[in-house]
C-alpha cells in the first residue's frame, strides 16, 4: 500500500514529458493492452517469490520444522539460482524471453504443489524450494527482458517502472493472502490452491504466445 501511495503521489505531481509522439510516464504502460495481458499472467512470478520467501518458512515452522533447517534450505535456493543464472540467461537471450515464461510458470506450479503434496514437512520444504529454484532462474531473467521488449521506443524506463509497481504489490501481498487462505483451509490446501493459480497463469502465458505466433504467421 505504501509503494502504491508513493507511485500515485510522484506520478500525479511529476510533469509528464513529451517525446516522440506521446507523453512519458509509468501510468502509460497500463494503457497498453500487451503490457496489461502480460501483467495479468506474469504477476504469478513475484507472487510465488513472496510465497517461498515469506510464507514457506511459516508453513515449515507450523509443521514443526527447525529454524536452522529452514535457513539452510532457503540459502540453498540462493546458491542454486546463482549457479544457474549465467547459463540460463545466455540461453534465454539467444531464444527470446517470452519462449520461457509459460514453462517457468508451470515449474512454479510444480514447486508450490510439492509444498502441499509431499507428506513430510521437511521433505516438502526441500522439494518445493529446489523445484522453485529452477523456475526462479528462468523468470528472473525472462521477465525483465520481456517487459523491455513490450516497451515502445524511448519508453523502456516507464514500462520497467510500471512492472516494478506490479511486482511490489504481488510479492508484498503473498504473505497476507497465504495467511488468510491457510487460516481458512489449512496450509496443505492453500499450497495446492496456489499451485493451481500458477498453473492457470502458465496456461495463459503459453496461450498468449501461441496467439502471437499465429498472428505473425497470418501476416
Amino acid at each position: 500500500m505504501l509503494v502504491s501511495l508513493l507511485y500515485l503521489l510522484f506520478l500525479s505531481s511529476a510533469p509528464l514529458e513529451k517525446a516522440s509522439g506521446g507523453q512519458q510516464g509509468s501510468f502509460l504502460a497500463f494503457r497498453d493492452q500487451s503490457f496489461l495481458t502480460f501483467a495479468a499472467f506474469g504477476f504469478i512470478f513475484p507472487f510465488s517469490m513472496g510465497l517461498v520467501v515469506s510464507a514457506s518458512p511459516l508453513f515449515a515452522v507450523h509443521q514443526g520444522v527447525g529454524e536452522g533447517y529452514i535457513g539452510l534450505v532457503l540459502g540453498g535456493n540462493s546458491i542454486l539460482v546463482a549457479l544457474l543464472a549465467l547459463p540460463v540467461a545466455a540461453r534465454i537471450e539467444a531464444a527470446g524471453p517470452q519462449r520461457y515464461l509459460g514453462g517457468a510458470a508451470l515449474v512454479v506450479a510444480a514447486g508450490l504443489a510439492c509444498y502441499g503434496a509431499v507428506p513430510h514437512a521437511a521433505a516438502a520444504l526441500l522439494a518445493g524450494t529446489v523445484v522453485f529454484s529452477f523456475a526462479e532462474a528462468l523468470f528472473s531473467s525472462a521477465v525483465p527482458a520481456t517487459v523491455a521488449r513490450l516497451a515502445p521506443a524511448g519508453r523502456r524506463g516507464a514500462y520497467q517502472g510500471a512492472w516494478a509497481l506490479v511486482q511490489s504489490l504481488s510479492m508484498g501481498s503473498a504473505l497476507f493472502v497465504s495467511g488468510l487462505l491457510s487460516g481458512a483451509v489449512g496450509w496443505r490446501a492453500a499450497w495446492i490452491a496456489f499451485a493451481l493459480l500458477a498453473l492457470a497463469a502458465g496456461a495463459g502465458l503459453l496461450r498468449q504466445r501461441f496467439q502471437e505466433r499465429h498472428q505473425v504467421g497470418n501476416l
